[in-house]
């Protein structure tokens, strides 16, 4: 089943309220019509990271991508005709710009390839879909966490015991948004 609005809309008051929870996964949950009134929510506290991937809504219509400074790296899907994603490409951008462009790959608008520029700057156009792969090059933080022995044995265990090569990808992201690896 499909989680009723009434749940999308306490588990929405909770994110509105929350003040310490950094990192929230809802991955393969039932969310459906209920994922804009959540992530509304989390886009309004800035401090927690929300990850609804596969929660049986359309991500083109509702775009999940929150970038998360300490490790941009990932592939990214924005509608730059909202405000919040164009601002979640404008860090991407500046991001690039401090890389010489060598940290966009895969780069397309409206499903046409394109290069971020190397040199100079990137005038964002006002609308449209943009995707790409975003790898971050610059060293994570000193103060960054590194994953603890046992954990990244969990891990390669649990990468090795996957069912399919999406699955493998979900797990690494997921341990990269908690660890430095």
């Amino acid at each position: 089943g499909k989680v009723p609005n009434d749940a999308a809309r306490a588990i929405a008051a909770g994110a509105k309220a929350n003040s310490t929870i950094k990192t929230i996964r809802m991955h393969w949950n039932p969310l459906g019509a209920g994922v804009p009134t959540i992530r509304e929510a989390f886009l309004s506290n800035v401090s927690c990271n929300l990850r609804i991937d596969h929660c049986q809504f359309n991500s083109l219509q509702h775009s999940q991508n929150k970038v998360n400074l300490i490790n941009a790296s990932g592939h990214y899907r924005f509608d730059l005709s909202l405000s919040f994603d164009r601002e979640q490409v404008q860090s991407l951008v500046v991001l690039g710009m401090q890389e010489g462009g060598e940290n966009w790959r895969n780069e397309k608008l409206n499903t046409r390839r394109f290069s971020f520029p190397c040199v100079g700057e990137w005038a964002m156009p006002d609308a449209g879909i943009l995707e790409l792969d975003f790898v971050q090059l610059t060293p994570l933080e000193d103060n960054a966490e590194a994953c603890p022995y046992g954990d990244m044995k969990n891990l390669q265990r649990q990468i090795s015991r996957a069912i399919s090569g999406a699955v493998r990808v979900e797990l690494i992201q997921q341990a990269c948004d908690c660890f430095a690896l």
